[in-house]
């Protein structure tokens, strides 16, 4: 097995705007004078000297301009464990292609453990739990990966594409600095982050350290956001339906009745959902989002260790629970023993239910490609799918005038998966 540490590898693909021989720092400074100053671009660029453009940043940037930072963008190939997916995806201003464990067969050669647990007594335990988990996802892989991963612990290798602009990665950089709960790969990454962005756009990162933080906030799996509310499916706001009717009976022109439905009606939600199927969910950057540390998860099995707590595919049995438990049981093992639960944490299976909270507006409700037309497509992960059916199920309840226009991206006519399951055939319209 792998260390989590010598799994980890941050290589900088590419970072703009870069024009000719010209870099961010400089191209930035010309674009903000531009924007209270006639002139040209091109001769300005050749004739700005480097301490205007000093001097413009240590205005402008320092002020907490935030375009100053949305706009520079860095392409990454990061390499590290599962945990790099859970953490860095989250930042709705972003995009990522990640590895996917519904598609790709894990084995013990893509486990790895944290160098806490690695240089200590527990390397062997560790390494027996693994197997155990390993043993368990082989025998459920015949019903699929959506069944089997669920068993998988957070401690496998995990790589992607990685697509930031510079404000994200210095709220990256400082919940990193702050959180002492953020388990240590990710410290690490953070600080080949900040070394990049130090050598590559100087003056905006030297002034944006002295400026309040513009990041937008994002959904933390290692932070401390707590919710209180018991489980629900509510409409929260409902203003004028009349009119999104109208769009549909006359033309079904779906973007014009998601346009229109984005600001008149919003659902709460509060759920629980396994780490796998939350790791889906939190990839629509268009629903607000807020879900529970993972620690506060594992604290309640721990407390109370129902089945309820975690997720039991249907092709389960008895030595997938065992399996589970004594996954948790490690976990506690390690805590007891001085370990500190950001190393413990790569045992846990993906199986552990986290609660969460979102708020779905129109958009996401009606759209073909919002969360519910999305997440309702049976190539969904099963568990997901069951999910956003229940939203659709509660929501037409208490809104019935909408239950022809909730269903999954197909009902605009045609089937955009590579395999058809027929469905699509629900949504075609009379002549």
């Amino acid at each position: 097995m792998k260390s989590v540490t010598e799994s980890i590898k941050v290589e900088l693909i590419d970072y703009g705007p870069v024009y000719k021989n010209f870099i961010p720092d400089k191209i930035l400074a010309v674009s903000g004078i531009l924007t209270a100053k006639k002139g040209d671009f091109t001769k300005m660029l050749e004739s700005l000297s480097e301490n205007a453009v000093k001097k413009f940043h240590e205005e402008a940037t320092k002020r907490g301009h935030a375009s100053l930072l949305t706009t520079p963008i860095f392409y990454f190939w990061i390499e590290g464990s599962r945990v790099i997916d859970f953490f860095l995806t989250s930042f709705p201003f972003g995009s990522y292609l990640m590895f996917s464990s519904r598609r790709i067969e894990i084995s013990m050669d893509n486990i790895v453990i944290p160098d806490a647990i690695k240089n200590s007594e527990y390397k062997n335990e560790y390494e027996k739990i693994c197997k155990e988990l390993l043993k368990e996802y082989k025998n459920l892989l015949k019903f699929g990966y959506d069944q089997a991963r669920n068993i998988l612990p957070l401690g496998f290798t995990s790589y992607g594409f990685f697509s930031f602009p510079a404000q994200t990665i210095l709220t990256c950089i400082n919940e990193c600095k702050r959180n002492k709960a953020i388990p240590e790969e990710l410290k690490i990454i953070s600080n080949e982050f900040e070394k990049i962005l130090k050598l590559k756009t100087s003056y905006i990162f030297k002034n944006s350290e002295k400026a309040y933080e513009t990041g937008y906030t994002f959904p933390n799996i290692f932070g401390d956001y707590e919710i209180l509310e018991n489980e629900c499916v509510e409409v929260i706001y409902k203003g004028d339906i009349r009119k999104i009717l109208e769009l549909y009976n006359k033309s079904v022109d779906w973007k014009k009745i998601s346009q229109h439905a984005q600001l008149e009606i919003f659902v709460k939600v509060v759920s629980f959902i396994s780490l796998a199927g939350w790791n889906e969910i939190k990839r629509h950057r268009t629903v607000k989002q807020f879900v529970e540390p993972i620690y506060k998860a594992i604290e309640r099995y721990l407390k109370n260790p129902k089945e309820e707590y975690f997720h039991i595919p249907p092709n389960a049995g008895k030595s997938y629970k065992e399996a589970f438990h004594n996954a948790i049981a490690f976990y506690e093992k390690l805590i007891k023993s001085g370990v500190e639960k950001k190393h413990a944490l790569y045992i846990i299976p993906h199986a552990l239910k986290v609660k969460f909270k979102l708020i779905l507006d129109g958009y996401n409700l009606l759209d073909p490609f919002g969360f519910i037309g999305i997440r309702s497509c049976s190539t969904t992960h099963y568990e997901v799918r069951r999910f956003a059916e229940k939203i659709s199920e509660n929501v037409t309840k208490a809104v019935p005038e909408l239950k022809n226009l909730i269903a999954p991206k197909c009902k605009i006519g045609i089937c955009p998966e590579k395999n058809c399951c027929g469905i699509v055939k629900r949504f075609e319209r009379k002549k």
